[in-house]
Order: structure tokens, then C-alpha cells, then sequence
């Protein structure tokens, strides 16, 4: 099988990964993922795999006879992985964080999140994973994924083709549950087809030769996982009004309007904990607590190592609630978490170090792809007042609260001078990366910005110094910061500077479940998050969401991924910009580097997302004891697939408890 990804294609899809830096390991290079199935290990290795085995709690239950032996419960090919230091033990738990009792992210994406094919350790090189193996045609119009026989979710039941073909015909063809076909699943305009083969081989034909159907199924930005490619269709199915005539009872019985509701309710996501449904990660949801989510071993998980052990190592992981960045640091700095890299905040580095010791952890420093940790962005369409709305759409206006950014003074306060002065656009390792666009607007000018501010007719103040709207009437500017998104000082400098040139700024905290309900209707003025899928892995592939108007244009937005059936029709260099960038996915690699050209030039122009500084590097922690940690790698960057690197089966106990 190892021909199959070992192709003129990967060199293709490869090349459009190119602007991903690749990172070295701290001992020298890293091995970077494993093997596809035993005899690929066996036939590179020239060793011979030892009998599978498993761990000892897995053991009593076989024992028992509540569970199957570990060469029952693994596929006819299981995944060789490569241990990252060495050969775990079993035993013990590790205690991860999650943002809120309703979202699990980032435990889960450690524990239950699983993509059909994965991303190795530099960052570039798409591997098989769930999937062992893939093959195109000649001309990339069709797409063929090979699945592993005897694979199961994680409560037993096999997993197959059936699994993708449920997902393409009952939700994704399902017009009550997807209303529009996604665009990545639509190359030129057309949805792809989807055929089951047998029962362990799929086939997605397209209308164009369409190559970045494969890193879009790589886990780059969440993609190619349970809810995005496949779902499990032994237990959605008594959800949906096809398989179950009394769906809408059932709905209405379970507090919701439609079965449609409660569907989506039972499904999985990358970012929730769902303690009912089957997953295909290391780890199993088994119960909700007030303190977090309580997670147990997947017995069927499908990766074993060099020595023939099932993996993962660590028996239970706990994750408990932060809420917010500041919460989650302070526990970081407690020793709360056994592993910790997520949201966190070159400035809580002193504090990480001060407090190592006594929590008896150690500290490290990732490198970032994030050309901004803060970005503002400022809504085009914005609902409540018209006048508001009229000065958000000046472009002058925009242009002056970015000239009115101290972006040294935030590098130093906020970063530690480690970050670098920078626009809201594409990460400077992009092949076809311009200077002038990290330097946008970025010169701390606070006279411009009043210089542009009185162009606009802002010109009069009132009692306290604030400028009036150009009718006369006071004027406020509201950032909706995401607690968890931004940096803890990052707004209030960005008040001080906005109020220093006459606007005044107000500053509301607010959760991701809200601000993701105002992206939508558009009841927002400002709002602050990260540039994040800023890596050209991300815009290749078609999954950078404020290219889409996500943010800062909702009725764009909609009309974009709606294919012009809602939302509102954009100017003509907005459209512009979306009518390339659907395209981007199909077009050969010049053809991409032309048109994202093209893009980021419109993009700068309009400055519809304001940044601030980028590259800053995240400090992570971990347990001392804890093995076959990577402390020189991406951590919180979805453009590459985060989760990939460090992967969390792989940790394991000096001495497990």
C-alpha cells in the first residue's frame, strides 16, 4: 500500500504545503509519524513486529469476558506508530484543560479527534491515519480512499465505508441539515460524487482535477474528521427522520423543535464533549462532571507501537475547566495540568518559570504561525444603526485605528519584545508572501489617524474629548473580545490608543458560543480574535474562513458560502476576491500563487481585520515524568492540524499512577 501515498501526487500536494516551516526536534530530527500497517513497519524496519498487546485494565476485562482479545478488538492492518523518545508503559491519567462545560477543546482534540489521513511531524507530509492509503487518477478528477478491515469505534461496532457514505448522503445531501453542499466539497461549482466501492474503499469523483481534496481530508484546520467526512452511522441514524419514523417525537420529547436539532445535537464536534457518541480517537467520553469531562482508553483504538502494544499508554485523561486565559494560566502556573499549550500567552512565560518548581513541571517555548495574535475585525454590516454602520464601512476609518496602534508598545508589554509588528494577513514563509503586506498600516502614526478621522467628518467632540458622528450624535466603539482568543492586556492598550485619537472604545468580554451567534447576525462592531489559518497550507486548501468574509461581513459571508442563494451580493472587488479564492483549491500551484496574489492584494487594500503584532512564540508546560513530549514544535495552530504533533497517545509515566 505504501505506493499509493508515496506518489507524483504527494510531491503536488506537498508543494502547496510549502510555506510551512518545518521543526526539528530537540535531539536532532524527529521521527516523523510511523508506518501505514504492519508490513509497511516490517518491510523498513527488516524487523518483525512483536504479538499485540495491550493494557493491563483492558487485560482484566478480557479476562472477564466483557471484551474481546486486543488482536479481535484492533484491524486486519493496524497503524505502526513511532514513538516519539521511546516505548510507553501503561497506566496512570493526565489531567488536560477544556474552555467551558460545553466546550472540550483543547482536551478533545487530543483525546476524540481523529482525520482520516494526518499531517507527520514537519508540518508538510500528508500521512495515512484512520485511512491506510489513497490514490488519484491521472488527471486528480478522481480520489480513492482505502480503509482499514476490521476497524471498529470505539464501542465495537465496525467502521467502514458505510460511515462516509452516511455522512455524503443523509447529511451532507440533506438539505434540512445542509441546506448548501461546502464549497471544498463542490470543486467547480459542482458537488463531488461519492461511491462506495466495497466495504473498505471509497470513491470521490470531481467535475475538475481537484488534488487538495487530500489535505483538506488532513486534519489542517480540523478537517477530514468525524462531523467533516464521517459520522457514526449505528448511532446517528436513530436521530434521523429517514431511519426513525418518530424522530420529530422524539426531538420534541427531548426539548428541542425539530429532529433536525436534536440530530446536530448528538453529533460530534472537534471541539465538544459528547459522552454518548462513539468516536474513533485514544480516548472515549465516559462522563460529564461539574469539574470537566472524564475520559477513558478507546479498547478499539486502531495505532499500536514498535513493540506491539495498543495504544494509547495513559489509561484516563481528566480535563477541568479554565473558562478564560487568565484562569488557565494561573492553573498553569499551579501545576494543574499534566500537559498544557493552548492559549497561551508569551507573557505568562515569567510566571511559567517562577512557578516550575514548585509545581514540579517544565517549560517550553513553540514557535507560531499566527500573523496576529490579536485582529480586529470590523464589521461591514453592521445591524442596529445605519450611521454606525456608514463610518465601520469607511475604509478611512479603518485605516486610522490602525495607524493609531502602538504595535512596539504591545510587543513589549504584551510579548515580551518576542513578536514582530504586523498586518492581519499571510504568515511570511508563503511562497508568494509581499513585504508590503505584513507592513500595511502598521506605522504608529496617531496624526494620520486624526488626520483621517477629521477627513471623515468626525470633527466634533464633546465634553470629555470624544469625537461625535458626523451627524452630531456621540459615538462609541464597542470590541467584542473573545475571553479565551486574546491576550489579557492586548484590548485595553487597544482602548488606550482608540480612545487617545478621540474614539471612544468600550471593551466587552463575551464567550465563543455568543460571538459565533453574532458573527452571523451581524449584532457586533468590533470583534477580537486570532490570525489564525494564516499559514499558506491553510488558504491553499480553501479553509481560511476571513478570506470567506467570516467576521467581518456576515451577509457576505452568507452569500459566499450560499453561492449567491442568501446573504447580500458584496462590491465588485469583494466578489472578486471570494469568486478566486473558491476557485484556489482547483487551480495548479502557479495558477494558486497568481490568484492568493491577487487575494491578499484586495485584502490589504480593504483592511477589514486589524493586526497587531504575530510569530510570537506560546509557552507550554508539562508534568516532569511525562515522556515522549515534543517542546519544540506548533502547538495552537490549526493550519497545520493541531494536535498532530504532540500526540497525546504517545505520552506516557516514569512511574504511572
Amino acid at each position: 500500500m505504501k505506493g499509493l501515498f508515496r506518489s507524483v501526487v504527494l510531491l503536488l500536494v506537498l508543494t502547496l504545503l510549502s510555506g510551512v516551516v518545518t521543526v526539528m526536534g530537540q535531539d536532532g530530527e524527529k521521527p516523523l509519524w510511523g508506518w501505514a500497517t504492519v508490513a509497511d513497519y516490517e518491510a523498513d524496519s527488516g524487523q518483525t513486529l512483536p504479538a499485540f498487546s495491550e493494557a493491563p485494565m483492558l487485560a482484566e476485562q478480557v479476562s472477564a469476558g466483557t471484551l474481546p482479545p486486543v488482536a479481535e478488538r484492533l484491524p486486519k492492518e493496524p497503524l505502526v506508530d513511532n514513538p516519539f523518545e521511546s516505548v510507553g508503559k501503561y497506566g496512570g491519567r493526565l489531567t488536560l484543560g477544556q474552555v467551558s462545560a460545553g466546550i472540550g477543546y483543547p482536551a478533545s482534540n487530543f483525546t476524540t479527534f481523529e482525520s482520516l489521513f494526518s499531517l507527520a511531524r514537519d508540518g508538510a507530509t500528508i500521512v495515512p491515519n484512520i485511512a491506510k492509503g489513497w490514490e488519484f487518477n491521472e488527471d486528480g478528477t478522481s480520489f480513492t480512499i482505502f480503509l482499514r478491515e476490521g476497524h471498529r469505534w470505539s464501542d465495537g461496532d465496525p467502521f467502514d465505508a458505510d460511515d462516509i457514505m452516511f455522512f455524503w448522503n443523509d447529511i451532507i445531501l440533506n438539505t434540512d441539515i445542509t441546506p448548501n453542499v461546502p464549497s471544498r466539497f463542490s470543486p467547480g461549482g459542482e458537488p463531488m460524487q461519492v461511491e462506495k466501492v466495497d466495504q473498505y474503499t471509497v470513491r470521490f469523483t470531481f467535475a475538475v482535477p481537484y488534488y487538495a481534496i487530500l489535505p483538506n481530508l488532513a486534519s489542517v484546520v480540523f478537517t477530514g474528521c468525524q462531523g467533516d467526512i464521517f459520522e457514526a452511522e449505528h448511532f446517528m441514524k436513530q436521530f434521523h427522520i429517514k431511519y426513525n419514523d418518530k424522530a420529530e417525537e422524539d426531538a420534541k420529547a427531548a426539548g428541542f423543535e425539530t429532529w433536525v436539532q436534536l440530530f446536530n445535537a448528538k453529533r460530534y464536534y472537534w471541539w465538544a464533549s459528547r459522552p454518548d457518541v462513539p468516536t474513533m480517537g485514544p480516548w472515549r467520553v465516559k462522563e460529564m462532571v461539574p469539574e470537566g469531562t472524564v475520559l477513558e482508553r478507546n479498547p478499539y483504538y486502531y495505532k499500536v507501537d514498535t513493540a506491539g502494544q495498543q495504544l494509547p499508554y495513559i489509561d484516563t485523561v481528566v480535563a477541568t475547566i479554565f473558562n478564560d486565559a487568565g484562569t488557565l494560566a494561573l492553573k498553569m502556573v499551579a501545576g494543574e495540568y499534566d500537559y498544557q499549550d493552548w492559549s497561551t500567552s508569551v507573557a505568562d512565560y515569567p510566571a511559567l518559570v517562577d512557578g516550575a518548581e514548585q509545581g514540579n513541571y517544565e517549560v517550553f517555548m513553540a514557535p507560531s504561525l499566527w500573523t496576529s495574535i490579536a485582529a480586529y475585525s470590523v464589521n461591514q454590516q453592521y445591524v442596529g444603526d445605519e450611521a454606525v454602520a456608514e463610518i465601520l464601512r469607511d475604509v478611512r476609518f479603518r485605516q486610522a485605528l490602525s495607524y493609531a496602534i502602538d504595535r512596539n508598545e504591545i510587543n513589549d508589554v504584551v510579548a515580551l519584545g518576542q513578536g514582530t509588528p504586523f498586518q492581519a494577513t499571510i504568515h511570511p514563509s508563503a511562497s508568494f508572501y509581499k513585504e508590503e503586506w505584513g507592513n500595511a498600516y502598521i506605522e504608529y502614526n496617531p496624526d494620520l489617524a486624526n488626520q483621517l478621522l477629521d477627513e471623515m467628518g468626525m470633527t466634533e467632540r464633546d465634553g470629555e474629548n470624544f469625537r461625535l458622528r458626523p451627524d452630531g450624535q456621540p459615538f462609541s466603539l464597542i470590541i467584542s473580545d473573545v475571553n479565551d482568543a486574546i491576550p489579557e492586556k492586548m484590548s485595553e492598550l487597544i482602548k488606550e490608543y482608540w480612545d487617545a485619537v478621540g474614539i471612544r472604545t468600550i471593551v466587552t468580554a463575551t464567550d465563543r458560543t455568543l460571538m459565533g451567534q453574532q458573527f452571523t447576525s451581524g449584532e457586533y462592531m468590533v470583534a477580537g480574535w486570532a490570525m489564525d489559518g494564516a499559514a499558506e497550507s491553510a488558504v491553499s486548501i480553501g479553509v481560511n474562513g476571513y478570506l470567506q468574509g467570516w467576521q467581518w461581513a456576515p451577509e457576505w459571508n452568507a452569500w459566499y458560502t450560499s453561492r449567491g442563494a442568501e446573504g447580500e451580493e458584496p462590491p465588485e472587488n469583494v466578489k472578486r476576491m471570494f469568486e478566486l479564492y473558491r476557485n484556489v483549491p482547483i487551480m495548479s500551484v502557479e495558477e494558486q500563487r497568481a490568484a492568493l496574489t491577487e487575494i491578499f492584494d484586495i485584502w490589504e487594500e480593504g483592511l477589514w481585520r486589524i493586526g497587531t503584532i504575530g510569530m510570537v512564540p506560546k509557552p507550554g508546560m508539562y508534568r516532569k515524568g511525562l515522556h515522549n513530549v515534543d517542546t519544540n514544535t506548533y502547538t495552537d495552530n490549526a493550519d497545520v492540524g493541531i494536535g498532530t504533533f504532540n500526540r497525546h497517545y504517545q505520552f506516557y509515566w516514569d512511574t504511572p499512577q
